[in-house]
């Protein structure tokens, strides 16, 4: 049997942790505040995926299943509450409002703690076609509640990311970078949309589209991230020094 979904998790995990390894290298180069916090974006994102992608590669017992999947879950809320912050780097004087909405994550992240916690049931292993898939058992508002969250740290910085773009459109590497970026956001966004909310059921297809389009939307973002190495081949002029850059 094929573990369709945790393989496309596990892709999601691989992804995020080379985007934070590559990232890694530019922040020691030049220890841009910008860079660190995309950092702990993909460190915190691999480390979901990489928990909801251990059924059946790793581990088959449902109690651990369960457990590994409630880790993932609080691995979101991380993600989420960091992303949200993200584009208050470039406006440092709306901080405030990144905090505030950060909050709101954290807090929503507890809740669905205690809802999970007081309502433990253990995961379903269902057959789908040759595909093999464990099931989350929980009230469908807890998912929904993941979904909320990814979707208002994703709207957030996809508009941001747009912004910044039609901001600086005469510079090429910072306007197709911010492009890239803001359009990996967005379908981000819309698999949590349609994976948490549409169906909060956790059906095998939300799953698994979901979990597709999360690739799509990472290496839409990974293009962005290292579109700077392509200047050279587009006979781009060096971009001045910017916090989006450096990211």
């Amino acid at each position: 049997m094929i573990p369709l979904v945790s393989l496309t998790d596990l892709i999601n995990g691989i992804i995020s942790a080379a985007i934070a390894i590559r990232l890694t290298f530019v922040y020691l180069k030049n220890r841009n505040q910008a860079a660190k916090h995309f950092i702990a974006f993909y460190c915190a994102f691999a480390a979901a995926w990489l928990f909801w992608a251990t059924p059946e590669l790793v581990i088959s017992d449902p109690q651990l299943v369960m457990a590994t999947n409630i880790l993932g879950y609080l691995g979101f809320f991380i993600t989420s509450a960091i992303m949200i912050q993200l584009p208050f780097i470039f406006f440092p004087e709306r901080r405030q409002w990144g905090l505030f909405l950060s909050t709101l994550i954290v807090t929503a992240a507890i809740i669905f703690l205690l809802g999970r916690l007081l309502n433990l049931q253990e995961h379903i292993r269902e057959i789908n076609g040759p595909y093999v898939y464990w099931k989350p058992v929980m009230a469908p508002w807890l998912r929904v509640l993941m979904g909320v969250s990814g979707a208002l740290g994703g709207i957030v910085s996809a508009a941001t990311f747009l912004y910044l773009g039609l901001k600086d459109k005469n510079n090429p590497l910072i306007f197709k970078r911010s492009l890239y970026l803001c359009a990996g956001l967005t379908v981000i966004l819309l698999a949590s949309i349609f994976s948490f909310i549409l169906f909060s059921g956790a059906d095998f297809v939300g799953n698994a589209v979901g979990s597709v389009m999360v690739i799509c939307g990472l290496l839409l973002m990974l293009r962005g991230i290292v579109y700077e190495e392509r200047r050279h081949l587009a006979n781009m002029p060096a971009p001045p020094t910017s916090s989006i850059t450096a990211a």
